[in-house]
């Protein structure tokens, strides 16, 4: 009797859910670059279309804040389909464990505070993100209270912990309170820090709770993002936009693993889609 192959050919009768999720963005693509072009955008790279979608009134941004509030199977399933993709992102870390995307790691916009002009304890902290054209400068000074004397004081072109840390007047610096308060105010000002919209279950007698002002995604999944839906929608779009740069970018494993997290961004992307026929 021949050799059968009934393994490669299960495999092959898999669907593909990279392809189905590239051929479910492409009509997206084409879509965003024909609105963002009728509204006068200047800029018509893919991120400075995907920041519009998420800025301004539109049939995929309204469709999403249909679909995460509706009570329709559909809308159900979609809400499934996010809280499977979460933990999907949990499960199997993408690109990397320094840099993983999920819910709570996407920067759709500007969310961190400008300014920290605080005292606490014997020193005043004034630790400031400035606008300069297009980009940012930042001001660190540390004073003691009471003299106003300087105790530390840092000018940088660009947000850099590191810097900040390498810097030996920082190292000299004898309290090591102070030193943790200036790292600490200077992650404040982050012009990059996550919009985080995760909430972890609370426990009580050691059941998980509804965390307090939370939507749960799905039904009895476990997964709770914050109760504001123009959140959720834009850390969504941010989310599918950064898969799809994995893929277009070469620098994802198109293991089969992996492949569980595009089936839900797939079956996203498509509910997406659809709306643009």
């Amino acid at each position: 009797m021949a050799h059968i192959h009934v393994e490669k050919w299960v495999e092959r009768a898999l669907p593909d859910y990279y392809m189905l999720f590239i051929k479910a963005w492409i009509p997206f693509n084409a879509w965003y670059k024909r609105e963002c072009k009728l509204a006068g955008v200047t800029n018509l790279s893919d991120k400075s279309c995907i920041n519009w979608i998420c800025n301004n009134p539109n049939t995929v941004y309204n469709k999403v804040i249909s679909l995460l509030t509706g009570t329709a199977n559909k809308d159900e399933r979609f809400r499934d389909d996010i809280a499977s993709l979460q933990i999907a992102l949990k499960n199997h870390i993408i690109p990397s464990v320094d840099h993983p995307l999920n819910f709570s790691t996407m920067v759709p916009e500007i969310t961190s505070v400008p300014l920290i002009d605080v005292v606490f304890r014997t020193y005043k902290y004034k630790v400031e993100r400035i606008t300069v054209g297009n980009s940012f400068r930042y001001d660190i000074r540390v004073e003691d209270n009471n003299t106003h004397i300087a105790k530390y004081t840092k000018h940088l072109n660009k947000w850099d912990l590191n810097a900040i840390i390498a810097d030996s007047n920082y190292q000299s610096l004898k309290s090591t309170e102070c030193k943790k308060k200036i790292l600490e105010y200077f992650e404040d000002i982050n012009p990059s820090k996550p919009l985080d919209i995760v909430l972890t279950p609370m426990e009580k007698n050691g059941v998980p709770q509804k965390p307090r002002n939370s939507i749960e995604m799905g039904h009895n999944t476990g997964v709770y993002f914050v109760k504001d839906t123009d959140k959720i929608a834009k850390v969504l779009i941010h989310l599918l936009y950064k898969l799809r740069c994995e893929i277009f970018h070469g620098s994802l494993d198109p293991s089969k693993s992996n492949s569980e997290i595009y089936q839900y961004a797939y079956n996203i992307q498509l509910e997406l889609v659809k709306e643009l026929i």
